[in-house]
């Protein structure tokens, strides 16, 4: 829900639990795992624009090398594209259009 940004009421919780146990039944594991993957993700790109906000910035990924006041564009705009994934993988895009949580593509 968290990566979500959904609101945690009755009406989301349920939606994304019919949504979770759908993508297990149907989808079987290959889908279990790749939302697992993409929540990994997102976890990961939180706590970078986290350190970021501190003044330091992941500014290559393959050595982990890190600049003081680097931008954090890059990890919000990743973070908005594991959000899109996620709620795709679910589906649950239709539930967050009309319910004022905005979704950026």
């Amino acid at each position: 829900m968290g990566a979500l940004a959904l609101p945690v009421t009755v009406y989301y919780v349920q939606h994304v639990d019919d949504a979770l146990t759908h993508a297990q039944t149907y989808g079987g594991e290959t889908t279990v795992t790749r939302i697992e993957g993409y929540l990994t993700r997102y976890e990961a790109q939180e706590t970078a624009l986290n350190a970021a906000a501190e003044g330091a910035g992941l500014i290559k990924a393959d050595v982990l090398e890190w600049a003081i006041g680097a931008r954090t564009g890059g990890f919000k705009s990743e973070m908005a594209r594991l959000k899109l994934a996620i709620a795709d993988a679910l589906n649950l895009r239709p539930i967050m259009r009309g319910n004022g949580v905005r979704l950026v593509r």
